[in-house]
Formats: C-alpha cells, sequence, structure tokens
C-alpha cells in the first residue's frame, strides 16, 4: 500500500494513457460483437467468449488504474486489503497468458467459419 501512496498517481498516469490507447479498440470489439449476432453464425457463442474476454482483461486494468489514482485508500480497511491481494495477482505474465489462450480460441472459431462457408 506504501507503494501505492508514494508512486500511485505517476502510475496511474501511465496506466490511463495506455488504455486510452485501446479504448477505440474496445469499443470496435463490442460494435462487431452486436453485428455478429445479427449475421446469425453458427457457434457465435464461441466468439463471444473470447472477445468478453479480452474486454474483461481491459475492465481489470480499469480497476488497477481507479485504485493508483486513489491514494487516500484506507489500508487497514479490509475491503482495501482484499482488492489489493487480487491486484497484486494481475501481472504481465497473467494478462499475456489469458489473451494467447483467447487467441487461440478465438482463431479457431474464425477457422471454423471460414471452413463452413468457403467448404474448405
Amino acid at each position: 500500500m506504501k507503494y501505492v501512496e508514494k508512486n500511485g498517481v505517476v502510475q496511474a498516469e501511465k496506466l490511463i494513457s495506455a488504455l486510452d490507447n485501446c479504448n477505440a479498440s474496445i469499443h470496435r470489439i463490442r460494435s462487431l460483437l452486436v453485428k455478429g449476432q445479427v449475421l446469425g453464425i453458427s457457434n457465435y457463442e464461441q466468439c463471444v467468449t473470447a472477445c468478453e474476454k479480452v474486454i474483461w482483461q481491459f475492465e481489470r486494468l480499469q480497476v488497477v488504474y481507479a485504485v493508483l489514482s486513489s491514494p487516500n485508500l484506507n489500508p487497514n480497511h479490509p475491503e482495501v486489503e482484499k482488492m489489493m491481494e487480487v491486484m497484486l495477482e494481475i501481472t504481465p505474465e497473467s494478462i499475456n497468458d489469458y489473451l494467447a489462450e483467447n487467441q487461440r480460441q478465438f482463431l479457431t472459431f474464425v477457422k471454423n467459419v471460414y471452413e463452413e462457408q468457403f467448404k474448405l
């Protein structure tokens, strides 16, 4: 918690800058998910699930930003302690592993759709 008190605001600014760069992509993913529902693509749930998991990673990092930019949190409050424990589990490696798995699921979905559409 001392780190957040000392460096949180500076790190929060760096994080929000990176997240701002992702906003357009997140909105595009959500928009395409809606369009895909209209098209009635078979097994579309697989695509939706993979995309929602990518969006979830973005939202998790928004929560990290909120915590980092709030230096007045009570570090002794049990809810704050639990939140900090959860935040410590978010590492670049865990995010990359999670995104790689969802990318595999999405690519499997795309491959199946192309095979179905083009009878490959």
